[in-house]
């Protein structure tokens, strides 16, 4: 059981000296698939699913500041 599609981006812009702006997002497709401990398949598959995950880090100097979406 494995994703077949991943889409992850990630853009950085280094805003000044000491402050680094960074933005990341992550889109995940699973299609249908059988549920774990069914082997002998006496359940319909798992409908198809995606999830997107985002993250904005802000980090100034030694400091590091995060914000997840998910």
């Amino acid at each position: 059981m494995y994703q077949k599609n991943k889409i992850d981006l990630e853009a950085s812009a280094l805003v000044s000296k000491d402050l680094t702006l960074s933005v990341n997002c992550l889109y995940l497709y699973i299609g249908k698939r059988t549920f774990v401990n069914d082997f002998s398949n006496d359940y319909d598959k798992q409908k198809s699913f995606f999830v997107v995950n985002s993250k904005i880090k802000y980090q100034w100097k030694k400091i590091q500041l995060y914000f997840d979406i998910k």
